[in-house]
């Protein structure tokens, strides 16, 4: 149940495997991944309190290589995968005191992150703001096009005999030997495994109470269209918020995300969109030149110790892989792998990095 890129990736691996699988999703491809930049920046992402996850966010860019090229092909072209490396970027002074207490802490989690002098800005990336403060640069750091790699596994899945279900699943519960699914029309889908890939929805589901309690973070997206500006993926600190900007080859620029505990509602919020706007043209120059092509809002998975689950609710029958937070398309790969060893009884190692239900 779920087609996101976590339960899309999985049933992708189950598949690959010899499994036959049905997802159910009223519109599988979309979710939090479509409106996602597709950053795979596991050291950017070490915040204070989620030192735990850096292992994991670690082991999940370790995958993507190999996935890209399986999916997307040799030169992982059709996916967009590119290790193009972060900059991180301070705009005042105020802001490069944060920026260097987040370094010391990548730093103490052997993170390999080197300071740039101001003065080389212009030559790394030309289009950087010439009052920035702060420059450092994270080598390792990749990307991909997750809307791409959405399309990609929709293509694979297809190709291979997968079976869709456009509906939404009400209800889940043990049936006999397996599991049972009731669908919004009221079918039921019987299965001997059922995979719950649900994301911010998962407490919706009838039967998944003893779940994870997940709750929806959202993220105002911006997609500019112009000249590309850039060559790294820029993730900033302008007075004192956060905004990342990544620069697709054919000239889209994606700029998020706000953060905003604002429950399942996803309205496009004018002052969202102009701050986004605001703080993106103050790390870099020509930003206003560009045409805004589209305005997204997002639903982020999250869980109160902020580390994804992949997890047996009922032994061999209903496993739940949720809470990614806003590393779902850094960890799908690696999600999967976890999620398709446990369906087969054939552990893969990292899954023990993700939490279970009774953390």
């Amino acid at each position: 149940m779920g087609g996101g890129i976590i339960g899309l990736s999985s049933a992708y691996q189950l598949m690959q495997r010899g499994c036959d699988v049905t997802i159910v999703d009223p519109e599988p491809g979309r979710g939090a991944a479509w409106v996602a930049a597709g950053m795979l920046t596991p050291g950017s992402e070490a915040h204070f309190g989620e030192e735990h996850a850096v292992r994991l966010f670690q082991a999940g860019l370790d995958t993507w290589e190999d996935f890209a090229r399986e999916l997307g092909g040799p030169e992982q072209n059709s996916v967009g995968f590119e290790r193009c490396g972060t900059l991180e970027v301070a705009v005042d002074a105020s802001d490069r005191v944060q920026l260097e207490q987040s370094v010391l802490l990548q730093r103490s989690l052997d993170i390999d992150i080197i300071e740039k002098h101001i003065d080389e800005a212009e030559a790394i990336e030309p289009a950087l703001s010439p009052h920035i403060r702060g420059l450092f640069s994270v080598a390792q750091d990749a990307r991909v096009d997750p809307r791409r790699v959405l399309q990609c596994l929709l293509d694979a899945l297809r190709q291979g005999g997968a079976r869709f279900v456009a509906s939404e699943a009400v209800s889940v519960a043990l049936s006999g030997g397996g599991v049972a699914v009731t669908l919004d029309n009221g079918t039921k889908l019987e299965s001997s495994t059922v995979v719950c890939t649900l994301g911010s929805w998962t407490n919706r589901v009838a039967g998944l109470e003893r779940g994870p309690k997940v709750r929806p973070v959202k993220g105002h997206v911006l997609r500019l269209f112009g000249p590309p500006l850039l060559t790294h993926t820029i993730r900033a600190t302008t007075r004192g918020r956060s905004v990342y900007l990544v620069q697709r080859p054919e000239g889209e620029l994606v700029v998020g995300a706000t953060v905003e505990e604002m429950g399942f509602d996803t309205t496009l919020q004018a002052g969202q969109i102009r701050q986004l706007l605001n703080d993106a043209q103050s790390v870099v120059s020509g930003i206003e030149e560009l045409e805004l092509r589209e305005v997204s809002a997002g639903l982020r998975p999250a869980l109160e110790g902020l580390r994804p689950i992949v997890d047996w609710l009922e032994p061999e029958k209903i496993l739940i892989a949720t809470g990614h937070y806003r590393n779902g398309v850094l960890l799908a790969p690696l999600t999967s792998l976890a999620v398709t060893g446990m369906v087969l009884g054939d552990p893969y190692p990292s899954a023990s990095l993700f939490g279970s239900i009774n953390d």
